[in-house]
């Protein structure tokens, strides 16, 4: 239906964006409504806290919505849909929790990933990821936990930067953030 999967390598070029009245690596307040999850996603990117967020209720649910750093250091909003409306909210204000999930390093190799194109063999090395959690209404950390990636599945379409060395690291897959975060998020 979608063919074999396919490897592409492309050229990325770095922005550097000035945000001024930041500071130096302080956290940073927004006064703005939040109008969707990805206004969230700062907290983890740019060290920022919505003062029109909830605060975080004193004992769970807690709303929590997760955010996990992707190749080239971007982040992605990981959905975790079988565990309930605390994880996977229509109404991004109803959030008072932000997960960061970053890469921390790569262990060893689990399998070589086929492509189509390019390279026909990448190898898949399982990663291990620090979970931040924070209260999105004062960026105050919650929590702090280390997992490793379990989620083993080869991509249909990987990029890579020029000169990049060709591997892929696994993710967490939704049931580990469940195990690592739920006493912070559900009853």
């Amino acid at each position: 239906m979608f063919g074999k999967p396919r490897i592409l390598s492309m050229p990325v070029m770095a922005v550097v964006t000035a945000l001024a009245g930041t500071g130096c690596g302080g956290d940073r307040a927004s006064d703005a409504p939040i109008s969707s999850e990805r206004d969230l996603q700062e907290v983890c990117e740019r060290r920022t806290y919505f003062t029109r967020a909830p605060a975080a209720a004193a004992s769970p649910p807690r709303p929590i919505v997760v955010f996990e750093q992707r190749q080239h250091d971007f982040y992605s909003r990981e959905l975790i849909l079988q565990a309930g409306s605390d994880w996977q909210s229509v109404n991004p204000n109803r959030y008072q929790l932000v997960a960061c999930s970053k890469r921390t390093g790569e262990g060893e190799k689990i399998k070589d990933c086929a492509f189509d194109t390019g390279v026909k063999s990448v190898p898949l090395h399982e990663a291990t990821f620090e979970v931040r959690l924070y209260e999105a209404k004062t960026r105050k950390p919650r929590k702090t936990v280390s997992i490793r990636g379990k989620d083993y599945t080869c991509p249909t379409l990987q990029f890579f930067r020029a000169g990049e060395d060709l591997k892929i690291l696994s993710n967490p897959k939704p049931n580990q953030y469940v195990a690592a975060l739920g006493d912070e998020v559900q009853r």
